[in-house]
């Protein structure tokens, strides 16, 4: 991208990183890691996560807004390197996520976003999480220096390695997730609104004005009085990518979108299969890694057709269960699903979806919606915007709309 830059001449702006959350990376007093980043599949602090929960039992009401305590969360994640490994937890001086960490080697600034974090500081305010920290025996001082996404932390420093030398003071903004940057690019940073972020696995949520903690599902600040509810799945097109690897479908090697498209001219049996999507355990909203797959219904007449579609609607299930448990409590009522990403560029399963879920869902023309999210917050940090309400209106834009069909 520099060296494209350079040579058409493109001056560069500002820079927003959007990336990967529940990933911890940690760091000593020299930005050195102190052991390697624990990603967003580790479930090793399953022990930690269960008496965390019981720790948060003890605040006030007001203050349990930690979402769900599993082995995925990252206060679960610091204390279990706080009494596994005590060795490196000395040496720890601050927990950053994997876009933080490059902000900080770009500008040498601790700093992240308040949305991505909000997880580890509570909503209402930090000082239940300065109590829950005491309760276990780890320093709040770990957690860096919140702001929002359009926030500029700091110039990019001189004197790094090529090409980023030719950044030099060219400023940098927090930024957020890739779930938060890709719900704005997709238009849908709007209460009634939900979005799904359709690749290889999916993830989906609600937007509220109002706050909601619903079992299950993931709250989270996601701008000014908006909230986010709901959650990241297990599941998604890889679900399909492990069906042609297992069972060497002669579609392997070929483009999804080619694959989905022969699927509808192709007999389907009128007794479905039924497929639980659960290769690799689940997040939202069973937070169980142990959870299985399955396939459900088998007959002789069932071929691969069968397996295919079953997988596609069985990843459409997954989502629908997430989008009824945050729909229920609040009795929101969605104008419609905002969809974006790899997957969605199959006509056929953003149907199978609409019909499943029963809401209209619009693809955007950007399949790269945390991308043009990023920009959009680039722009608003540079004062070209006035707002990020402002923003998507002016560059999210509809490609097609799918409406629920019975067939």
């Amino acid at each position: 991208m520099l060296s494209k830059s350079q040579a058409t001449g493109i001056q560069i702006d500002g820079i927003v990183i959007s990336a990967i959350t529940r990933t911890q990376i940690f760091l000593n007093k020299n930005g050195q890691s102190v052991r390697p980043a624990m990603t967003w599949a580790d479930s090793r602090a399953r022990d930690q996560a269960g008496r965390i929960a019981s720790a948060v039992q003890t605040l006030d009401k007001r203050f349990r807004t930690f979402g769900p305590i599993n082995a995925y969360h990252p206060l679960a994640r610091i204390l279990w390197l706080l009494e596994k490994e005590p060795q490196n937890f000395e040496q720890l001086y601050c927990v950053l996520e994997p876009k933080d960490y490059l902000n900080f080697r770009l500008t040498g600034a601790w700093a992240a976003d308040e949305i991505s974090l909000s997880r580890l500081t509570t909503i209402v305010d930090r000082k239940p999480a300065e109590e829950l920290f005491s309760q276990l025996n780890l320093p709040i001082e770990i957690i860096p220096p919140l702001m929002s996404p359009q926030h500029c932390i700091g110039p990019v420093l001189s004197g790094l390695d090529s090409p980023f030398d030719r950044l030099a003071g060219v400023p940098v903004f927090a930024g957020s997730m890739d779930a938060w940057c890709a719900s704005l690019g997709l238009g849908a940073l709007r209460p009634q609104y939900a979005y799904d972020i359709s690749g290889t696995s999916e993830v989906l949520g609600v937007l509220s004005d109002s706050y909601e903690e619903i079992p299950g599902l993931v709250t989270l600040p996601w701008y000014l009085d908006l909230y986010q509810i709901g959650g990241p799945s297990q599941t998604g097109a890889d679900c399909l990518r492990w069906y042609q690897e297992a069972f060497g479908s002669s579609h392997e090697g070929i483009d999804p979108g080619r694959v989905l498209q022969e699927l509808e001219k192709r007999y389907r049996q009128p007794e479905p299969i039924v497929f639980l999507p659960y290769l690799r355990g689940e997040r939202t909203p069973l937070w169980d890694p142990d959870v299985r797959g399955l396939f459900f219904g088998i007959n002789r007449r069932h071929s691969s057709t069968d397996f295919i579609w079953a997988i596609l609607e069985g990843v459409a299930f997954a989502g629908r269960q997430i989008l009824e448990l945050a729909t229920k409590f609040r009795k929101i009522s969605l104008h419609e699903v905002r969809i974006g990403g790899g997957a969605a560029r199959s006509d056929l399963w953003c149907q199978i979806k609409s019909s499943i879920w029963k809401y209209p869902v619009t693809r955007m023309k950007e399949a790269e919606s945390a991308l043009l999210g990023a920009a959009m917050v680039g722009y608003c940090g540079l004062a070209e915007y006035s707002s990020l309400d402002q923003a998507q209106a002016e560059m999210a834009h509809k490609d097609r709309s799918f409406e629920p069909s019975d067939g």
